[in-house]
C-alpha cells in the first residue's frame, strides 16, 4: 500500500521524460485509487518533475538510518 510522502522508486521507464527505471522521488497526492502524484527533485531539493504514476509501477522504499540500532539474533 502507498502512502502520502512515501520514498519510492520507479519500476518502469516513463516515456518521453528523463525519468528512468530506478529513478526515486516522493509521493506527494493520491489522484485515484491507481494513481499517485510523484515528485522527484535533485540532491538540492529542486523539484525538476512532478508526475502521476501508476501504483504498479511503484516501488516503496524505506530509509534506515546510520544510526539504527539492530537486535541480535
Amino acid at each position: 500500500m502507498i502512502h502520502l510522502h512515501d520514498f519510492v522508486a520507479l519500476l518502469d521507464n516513463i516515456p518521453n521524460t528523463t525519468i528512468i527505471r530506478g529513478t526515486t522521488g516522493t509521493v506527494v497526492s493520491q489522484l485515484s485509487d491507481n494513481f499517485f502524484l510523484v515528485e522527484f527533485s535533485d540532491e538540492n531539493g529542486e523539484v525538476f518533475e512532478q508526475l502521476p504514476i501508476q501504483q504498479d509501477s511503484l516501488l516503496v522504499l524505506h530509509r534506515i538510518s546510520e544510526n539504527a540500532e539492530f537486535a541480535n539474533p
